[in-house]
């Protein structure tokens, strides 16, 4: 049974805003932050590919700009270790989606 791409795009945003509050000092500043968090929620607010989505870094259409791309990948490098210790079931469900 496939998740709605509601359910998909809640539990995406709240991945990454979680990892991007990880990053926070170390990445980003609290303005960067806010601002980046914000645009996630734009992005996939408006993502076409929603119901079928890959993860971004797998997905044909790059709705992020070259800057929030290399922030996101900034974050997501930093706050990985920190993400599984802090939140380990996001962590498990974000494998397991990865999976399907």
């Amino acid at each position: 049974m496939s998740k709605s791409p509601e359910i998909i795009r809640k539990q995406e945003i709240e991945a990454l805003s979680i990892m991007i509050d990880l990053s926070v000092p170390n990445v980003l500043d609290s303005a960067a932050a806010s601002r980046l968090k914000e645009a996630v929620r734009l992005r996939y607010s408006r993502c076409p590919k929603m119901a079928a989505k890959p993860f971004c870094a797998k997905c044909p259409i790059h709705c992020f700009s070259t800057e929030e791309s290399e922030q996101i990948r900034a974050v997501m490098k930093t706050s990985g270790m920190k993400m599984f210790l802090h939140h380990p079931l996001l962590c498990l469900r974000h494998l397991f989606n990865d999976l399907h």
